[in-house]
């Protein structure tokens, strides 16, 4: 019985051996049928013509090499739950179990260096129905307060069918984050407005919550929008446009020059929109008003007017 375990390791096939197929067919071509043929020729022989690697498994399968062990580590996924024993009537009463909930998963991210932009509250009501309560943060946080200022807002606006038996946080999704650093020339980030935002999309929507952004259109009073993504599309290097459009833009008449503006740099062709049936002909000059401010104006190629489309700030 002491040496079963040997005899029976030697009856193998060498093809059983958890290494590459190119080291077994090696091994095949070198005479080892098994393992047992293996382990009955010189060590020095075998090591000087195999792979290290292919020498130290068959050291470790024997037990003449340690193998280190390769440390289970957990998913970086947090779920915890909170249970009642009475059904709580009013939203107000998850409020310790919010706090208590949302510390823990700070101090879970903040061990392990990581911060979270996704949560998900499951709420189960005494009928066994369940309330689910995504939450998308702005940014990526691991305090205790940016994680339930938005959820509390959130649950304000909750209105239980039933009372309210248990609670759950799901964080399935995590980013590594350094720690602090404490430099003078570093500038720190703007937490602030990240909540802030964090805290408006909870109590508005996320589609209220609007980003300027760049179309790809090479008309100003479609290029310039509002959205809910701050999607930015590569376009071509392009003269200096305003940030400052009006809408509508403002009749100059027939020359600039009655109006007080005096032409100093242009013009800029844009002749776009066909494929939507609002076509436009224009040439866009850089005016100066009244010896005071920077105008953005424009001549329409089919009524040959002018007029005012916005002001360099």
């Amino acid at each position: 019985k002491e040496h079963a375990f040997e005899k029976t390791v030697s009856r193998l096939s060498i093809d059983v051996a958890d290494i590459p197929a190119k080291q077994i067919k090696r091994l095949k071509n070198m005479g080892f049928r098994t393992i047992g043929d293996y382990f009955s020729a010189p060590s020095r022989a075998r090591q000087a013509r195999i792979h290290q690697n292919t020498f130290l498994y068959f050291n470790a399968v024997a037990g003449r090499h340690q193998t280190p062990l390769t440390w289970f580590t957990p998913p970086p996924v947090f779920h915890q739950s909170l249970e009642f024993l009475r059904g709580l009537e009013s939203v107000d009463m998850l409020r310790f179990p919010i706090h208590r909930l949302t510390q823990d998963a700070s101090h879970w991210l903040k061990q392990r260096l990581c911060t979270t932009s996704h949560m998900r509250w499951e709420i189960t009501l005494e009928d066994r129905q369940i309330e689910h309560l995504p939450i998308v943060l702005n940014s990526p946080v691991n305090d205790a307060s940016a994680l339930a200022d938005p959820t509390w807002i959130r649950l304000e606006q909750l209105q239980p069918r039933s009372p309210m038996t248990g609670i759950r946080l799901h964080i399935q999704q995590v980013h590594q984050s350094s720690p602090p650093k404490q430099d003078l020339f570093v500038k720190a980030h703007d937490t602030d407005r990240d909540q802030l935002i964090d805290r408006l999309t909870a109590r508005l929507g996320s589609e209220c919550i609007k980003t300027p952004c760049r179309q790809q259109d090479p008309r100003p009073e479609y290029a310039n929008q509002l959205d809910t993504r701050a999607t930015v599309y590569p376009l071509p290097h392009l003269p200096p446009r305003p940030i400052w459009l009006l809408h509508p833009p403002e009749a100059l008449g027939a020359s600039p020059e009655n109006a007080g503006h005096r032409l100093l740099q242009g013009p800029e062709r844009i002749e776009s929109g066909w494929w939507d049936f609002e076509p436009a002909c224009r040439r866009y000059w850089i005016g100066l008003f009244q010896q005071q401010r920077i105008s953005w104006i424009y001549q329409d190629q089919h009524s040959k007017s002018w007029w005012l489309a916005g002001w360099f700030t």
